[in-house]
């Protein structure tokens, strides 16, 4: 069943129509996910937390961020109450020891976030079935990458993917601008959105995957100066 809903695990689980995996439930009798209770309250519990502060570390700054940007796949509405958070991460004023202000719009962001992952009937996201959708290896379906570069000589983006026996591909460099304002994770989005509106109509498939990046733990990791290339 977990197969047939595209879903994959390396954890050992019994027989059951419920799982909890790497904090997310899969109910299959209700055919919807959502992240377990012991994840919801932690989350919860933490953004209280940081929205009572004025300022707060960066890093525990970033590690709330990565864990909400996590909930949002079950909470799509949650999206759009982390802008203000990430507005001040990359915001030029931040304290000596380097902390990141807690703006009003932020609090009342995280205190959005507070009273969501406080309801305990919270419903999460329906599950797609995986047969809705070619594989990637069939030949029905295109699969476009896209990874661009930041920090070296002539940095820019490149996107491809492969029409029967052609190589399709489109690059770029980034201005100066670009480079000095956006992090890592903007312009690895910015190569897929390019790779995706260039490519897809150039393809005799009817069907395309984009491969996702992490573009949140590559932002958390640039940020944090431990990002490797």
């Amino acid at each position: 069943m977990l197969a047939e809903m595209g879903l994959e695990t390396t954890k050992e689980q019994p027989p059951s129509s419920v799982l909890t995996l790497l904090g997310v439930e899969i109910n299959l009798d209700t055919r919807r996910m959502r992240v377990s209770d012991d994840k919801r309250v932690k989350y919860a519990e933490r953004a209280s937390t940081v929205a009572a502060l004025t300022v707060v570390g960066r890093d525990e700054f970033l590690g709330l961020l990565g864990r909400l940007n996590f909930a949002a796949t079950f909470y799509p509405r949650g999206r759009q109450w982390l802008h203000a958070p990430w507005r001040v991460v990359r915001a030029q004023y931040r304290t000596a020891a380097d902390q990141v202000v807690i703006s009003k719009a932020v609090r009342e962001q995280l205190r959005l976030w507070v009273t969501e992952l406080g309801k305990p009937d919270h419903e999460g996201v329906p599950i797609g079935a995986a047969e809705a959708f070619p594989a990637a290896a069939s030949p029905e379906v295109s699969a476009i990458y896209a990874d661009a570069a930041c920090e070296c000589a002539g940095a820019g983006f490149c996107a491809w993917t492969v029409d029967g026996d052609e190589l399709l591909y489109v690059q770029g460099e980034w201005s100066s601008a670009e480079r000095e304002v956006y992090l890592i994770c903007d312009l690895e989005l910015a190569a897929s959105t390019f790779g995706l509106v260039a490519l897809a109509s150039e393809t005799t498939r009817s069907f395309v995957y984009s491969p996702p990046r992490s573009h949140f733990a590559r932002a958390i990791a640039r940020a944090r100066g431990t990002e490797r290339r």
